[in-house]
């Protein structure tokens, strides 16, 4: 069994409503935020997804990146967790030390959460012959999901 590294603190729906400056209704439908728990009004929000301005749109492209291949709780723990990718940061603190979406994204795809899975790889380590890649593609990347990602950052320098 894998273990899974939840970071809070957690914000109820409310809560996280009023950072986003949405109201609550709004938050569930929306596919670049991560939220665990249960139904209505009940599920809990993880407040790294909100800075002073709202919703981080950085880290809502790379929800969207994987949300197709990973549920919220996988994409939660690898973006805290650290990454070979990422000279052994998490992303999460990649992108909050250095700014460098383009990188979290890449290593999204190498040697993101589910990466087995989505290459086709079992866990015996063979490659199911089931496994078709999408001919679709995002900026030169694979796009899962049927999702299309945020519009990037606008780059001060």
């Amino acid at each position: 069994m894998t273990e899974r590294v939840l970071v809070g603190p957690f914000l109820t729906r409310t809560e996280a409503a009023r950072l986003a400056g949405l109201a609550a209704r709004e938050l569930p439908p929306r596919l670049d935020l991560l939220r665990i728990g249960g139904k209505g009004r009940h599920e809990a929000y993880f407040a790294f997804q909100f800075d002073r301005t709202g919703v981080r749109r950085d880290l809502g492209s790379v929800v969207l990146l994987l949300r197709g291949s990973s549920d919220d709780v996988t994409i939660a723990d690898w973006l805290v967790t650290k990454n070979p990718a990422l000279l052994e940061a998490s992303p999460l603190t990649w992108l909050n030390r250095r700014g460098d979406l383009e990188s979290v994204l890449v290593a999204a795809e190498t040697a993101g959460p589910a990466i087995g899975d989505r290459l086709g790889v079992t866990a015996a380590g063979t490659r199911r012959t089931d496994a078709i890649p999408s001919p679709l593609t995002v900026e030169g990347r694979p796009r899962r999901g049927g999702l299309s990602p945020l519009p990037r950052p606008i780059s001060s320098h």
